[in-house]
C-alpha cells in the first residue's frame, strides 16, 4: 500500500494513492492514476502516477501488508518517504514591446522551494521552422532567504528586426543529465513604423482620380489622404475613402476623388502608427490631350526628328513617312522614346532615306483624350528649309 502524507490511512490529511489488497479504498483523486511498476519477488514496489498535478507534490509511504490471517504477522512500513517535488515550465519575461532597432532582453527563469542547482536554462529559436541555439547564455541560481526558494535564471539579449518577426523562441529547462525537463516558447511580436510598400498607385478619368495605398505596419497603421494640403475624410460628395485589411500586417487603403478642371496638386497618403510615420505622393495632373511639337535636321541622305508631347496620362507616339508607319524594326529606321520630366515625353526618329525622298514626316501622339499630329514637309538637298530653334520650343512647352 502506498499513503500520501503519513503511514496511517485514518489520520485526517492522509490518502491512499494504491492498496493492492483494497482497490476500493483508493483516494478518489487518485483511481485510476496508479500503478504498481515494481516486482515484490525482487523487492521492488515502483509506483507511477500518471497525469501529475501540482496537488500531487508531497511525501509518500510505503507498507507491505501481511496476505495470511495470522495474528502474530505484522505489517512492514518504510519510515523514510519518498519525496516527490513537482518541476513546472520555466516562464519568460518580455519587458514591454519588441520594437525593430531598439535592443531587448528576454529573462527565462524557474523557481521552486528546493535547489534548482542541477538544472539549467537553454534558449531556442526557431528560423524558418529550423531550430538554432542562440549565442551561448549563462544560467544564474539566486536564492530568495525570505520566501525559501530557489529561481534559476538565464537573460537573452538580442536586437529585433522585421525578419524575427514571427519567429519562435523557446527556453527549456534541462537536467544535470542533459535531458528536457520543460520549456515555453513565446512568438516574437516585433513591431515597427509603417512601410508602404510601393510607390502610390493612381489612375485617372476625365476629372476623377482613384489611387491605392498598400501599407505595411505592426501594430497597424492609421492611413489619412491629403490633396492641396487638405485632409481628406471621405465625408463630402467629392471624396472616398475606404481602408480594409489584406492579411500579413498589410492593410491597403483607397481613394476616390472628383476634381474641377484644371486641377493640379500633390496627392499624399500617409501611415502612421506610434512608431513613426512614411509618406507617398502622387503629382495630380488634369487630364488632357496631347500637344506636341516636331524638329527634324538632314545630312545627306538621312533625317533626324525629335517630337515633344505633353499629355495626360502620357501619350503613345508614333511615326509616319510618305503614309507608312515607321516601326523601327528595319535597318533604316531608329525610333526611341522617353520621359522627360513632368508630363513630356520625347521621341526621337533616325531615318535613312534615298536620294530625292520628298514626303511628309508625321508625329502622331495620341491618348484617350485625343490626338495631336506634327508634320515635316522633307525636300531633297537644296531646296529651302524652314527651321524652328528648337530650345525654344521646349521651353514653350514647359513653361506653358
Amino acid at each position: 500500500m502506498w499513503s500520501k502524507g503519513d503511514l496511517n490511512p485514518g489520520t485526517p490529511g492522509v490518502s491512499v494513492i494504491y492498496d493492492s489488497g483494497d482497490p476500493a479504498g483508493v483516494d478518489p483523486e487518485y483511481k485510476g492514476r496508479t500503478e504498481l511498476r515494481g516486482n515484490l519477488t525482487e523487492k521492488q514496489c515502483s509506483l507511477l502516477i500518471k497525469n501529475i498535478r501540482r496537488e500531487d507534490e508531497g511525501d509518500y509511504y510505503l507498507t507491505l501488508k501481511s496476505s495470511t490471517p495470522c495474528k502474530t504477522e505484522k505489517n512492514h512500513y518504510r519510515d523514510t518517504p519518498a519525496s516527490l517535488s513537482i518541476v513546472e515550465n520555466p516562464g519568460i519575461l518580455v519587458p514591454g514591446q519588441l520594437i525593430a532597432g531598439k535592443p531587448a532582453h528576454l529573462t527565462c527563469s524557474l523557481s521552486q522551494s528546493c535547489s534548482t542547482a542541477n538544472y539549467k536554462l537553454q534558449w531556442i529559436l526557431e528560423v524558418r521552422s529550423l531550430p538554432t541555439l542562440p549565442d551561448s547564455v549563462t544560467s544564474q541560481l539566486i536564492r530568495n532567504s525570505l520566501e525559501d526558494s530557489w529561481t534559476v535564471s538565464s537573460t537573452y539579449s538580442f536586437t529585433p528586426s522585421l525578419e524575427n518577426l514571427g519567429e519562435i523562441l523557446t527556453c527549456q529547462l534541462i537536467t544535470a543529465d542533459g535531458q528536457a525537463a520543460g520549456q515555453v516558447a513565446t512568438p516574437l511580436d516585433v513591431q515597427y513604423k509603417p512601410t508602404i510598400v510601393s510607390d502610390l498607385n493612381c489612375t485617372h478619368s476625365k476629372n476623377r482620380v482613384y489611387c491605392i495605398c498598400l501599407v505595411r505596419a505592426n501594430p497597424p497603421a492609421n492611413i489619412t489622404w491629403n490633396f492641396a494640403g487638405r485632409n481628406l475624410t471621405g465625408n463630402i460628395s467629392e471624396v472616398a475613402v475606404h481602408s480594409w485589411p489584406v492579411g500579413g500586417r498589410l492593410v491597403q487603403s483607397s481613394l476616390t476623388l472628383t476634381l474641377p478642371t484644371g486641377s493640379e496638386n500633390l496627392i499624399l497618403c500617409v501611415a502612421e502608427n506610434e512608431h513613426g510615420v512614411r509618406v507617398r505622393e502622387h503629382q495630380h495632373y488634369s487630364p488632357d490631350k496631347p500637344v506636341s511639337d516636331l524638329n527634324c535636321t538632314h545630312s545627306k541622305n538621312g533625317v533626324y526628328c525629335i517630337c515633344l508631347v505633353r499629355a495626360n496620362p502620357p501619350a503613345n507616339i508614333t511615326w509616319n513617312f510618305a503614309g507608312r508607319n515607321l516601326t523601327g524594326n528595319i535597318s533604316e529606321v531608329a525610333v526611341h522614346s522617353w520621359p522627360v520630366g513632368g508630363r513630356l515625353v520625347q521621341s526621337s526618329l533616325t531615318l535613312t532615306l534615298p536620294t530625292g525622298s520628298e514626303n511628309l514626316i508625321l508625329c502622331v501622339a495620341e491618348n484617350e483624350h485625343g490626338v495631336s499630329v506634327r508634320e515635316h514637309q522633307l525636300h531633297s538637298p537644296g531646296t529651302p528649309l524652314l527651321t524652328w530653334n528648337f530650345s525654344m520650343l521646349i521651353c514653350y512647352l514647359i513653361c506653358k
